[in-house]
Parts: C-alpha cells; structure tokens; sequence
C-alpha cells in the first residue's frame, strides 16, 4: 500500500500520520474517528474517564475525624455507563496508537490515555512543522541571496550554488530549469 494511501486512512483504518503532513491528519483523524462513532473525539477532547466514590466523614475509634473525600473507584464497582466510557477510551486510544508511524511511535507511546496522546502529538508535530517551514525559508533566502563572490571562478560559484540547489530538493522546493539558468547567469555577470 502506498504512503499516500496509508495516510488517507480507509472506513476501518485510521489514516497514518506522517511528519510534516499534521494539520491534514488531524483534519483526517478527527473525520475517521466522529464516523466511527461521536463519541471517540469527545472521548479525547473531555480526557478518559475517571469514577470516583464518595467517602462520607468518618470518625475513628480513637476520636479522630476524618474527612468526607473522594477515592477512584475500583473497575468491579463501574455501571454499565462508566464500563461503556472506559471501553470509548480504550477504543479511540486503540485507534490512536494505529495513526502513528514507527518512527514516532517510541515517542509518545507511554501517553496513557488518549487525550495525552493527542496532545502530544500535537506538541511534537506543530514544533516539528514549524522548524520545517524554517528551514524551508532559509533556503529560499539563501537561493534568492546567491551572488557571485569577487575573485570567484565560475566553478567556484557553480559549486556554491549547487548546494543552494541541493537544499531547495531536499526540501521538497520546486524550481524550474529556466529559472535556476536564467538566476546563475544573472548573479554571474552582476560582479
């Protein structure tokens, strides 16, 4: 299956996350998971469920009060409606962890729950985007700032300028034949 298809996802796959591509995916994601069922990304957006009981103020043998609190409930004591919400979470984590490449799964698998996990993604693939745009307009700068430098022989120049132009493919920059001629030649006679 190809990496494109891979990251569209399918009706029983999630789409697959792939770095530099994370606004999409979570457009994807959030659609996949409200078609599966509504209430995955409530699931994420409200964090897990957690029961609680009440414990009513106590007073100990020895005349010590302690009190009124809350504890976890313990999972044998759930309702049918706190059992069917710890079963949401565990779903949408499920389909959360199958989103995430290999590469990035070493990441951010210790994420107990799904919201932590959403989160962190969120965190590490934003940062992630934002140093590629960087990087992106520092070598559109750079490419844009070539000039020939004084004393500098023509292959000299042609060398400095190929790693601009090795930058621009490495990242994904598109330029046209004619324009990287037409901006080596220009930069050549400008000495």
């Amino acid at each position: 299956m190809s990496k494109d298809m891979l990251s569209i996802g399918s009706d029983s796959k999630p789409p697959v996350l792939a770095v530099g591509e994370y606004l999409q995916w979570k457009v994807r994601m959030i659609h996949f998971l409200d078609n599966k069922d509504e209430k995955l990304m409530k699931s994420i957006k409200n964090r897990p469920h957690i029961s609680y009981m009440d414990l009513p103020e106590q007073t100990t043998a020895v005349g010590i009060v302690v009190p009124a609190s809350k504890i976890k409930k313990d999972p044998q004591y759930y309702t049918e409606t706190e059992k069917q919400r710890v079963l949401i979470d565990k779903k949408v984590l499920t389909y959360m962890l199958m989103a995430i490449p290999n590469e990035l799964f070493d990441r951010v698998d210790s994420r107990g729950s799904a919201k932590e996990l959403w989160d962190e993604l969120e965190k590490q693939m934003l940062e992630s985007e934002k140093s590629i745009q960087t990087r992106m307009n520092q070598c559109i700068s750079a490419y844009e700032g070539f000039r020939a430098r004084e004393n500098e022989t023509i292959t000299e120049s042609y060398n400095r300028f190929n790693v601009f132009l090795n930058d621009l493919r490495r990242n994904s920059i598109k330029k046209s034949m004619s324009e990287i001629n037409y901006k080596f030649l220009k930069n050549l006679k400008s000495e």
